[in-house]
């Protein structure tokens, strides 16, 4: 990781090896819609450059997560879509996220958010992120009423940095990481052969 991160919360990096053999999206997750979208070539047309221009990659402890959304289906692109906020008074007392959904459309400032002003000034670049050609304010009543909205992993694990409440007692030791039953997937981190057989070596 050199300290970046995209939109949704992905970690930028590349192995300083210069292999090419790592990469931090891959969209485990993908939508039907965009089963055919090259991610392989955006990640090396896109990604590769702005992750070797940044500051030089540190291995960093990472808890990757990820979590189901309700999901406006007539805003997505390939990473992602408009998220449909819930009434969390509703979806305690009810459990019911579609509900839940349902209720906080109808506040007066979802409508607004749909709205062309929040279109022009706000939401065309906020959706351009996820590579979306513009937010789509005709969706609303559907949106509302329940309809073209789907509940959805998110297309790429998004990663939070472990920075805090780390023990000394229990803490990984060299030999957690080097070593032939290592932690540490040092292919999935983009080493070449001939670096995971050194890293593969017990430390003493």
């Amino acid at each position: 990781w050199n300290g970046d991160c995209t939109f949704l919360g992905n970690p930028i990096g590349d192995n300083p090896n210069g292999a090419g053999l790592y990469r931090f999206y891959d969209a485990p997750h993908r939508w039907p819609e965009f089963a055919e979208f090259d991610y392989e070539g955006w990640y090396e047309d896109v990604m590769r450059p702005i992750a070797r221009a940044g500051r030089p990659s540190k291995i960093y402890p990472m808890k990757r997560f990820n979590g189901r959304q309700h999901i406006d289906l007539q805003n997505i692109g390939p990473f992602g879509g408009m998220f449909v906020p819930y009434n969390l008074p509703t979806y305690y007392r009810d459990g019911d996220p579609m509900q839940a959904a349902r209720v906080e459309m109808g506040k007066p400032m979802m409508k607004m958010m749909y709205g062309w002003m929040f279109k022009y000034y706000l939401l065309d670049k906020f959706i351009g992120f996820m590579a979306i050609d513009g937010w789509n304010t005709g969706s609303y009543d559907d949106v509302r009423a329940g309809k073209d909205v789907e509940a959805r992993w998110l297309p790429n694990d998004a990663m939070l940095e472990i920075s805090h409440g780390i023990r000394l007692e229990g803490a990984l030791s060299c030999d957690d990481c080097h070593g032939p039953d290592g932690v540490m997937d040092w292919r999935a981190l983009g080493y070449t052969p001939d670096e995971i057989a050194e890293l593969s070596q017990a430390r003493d």
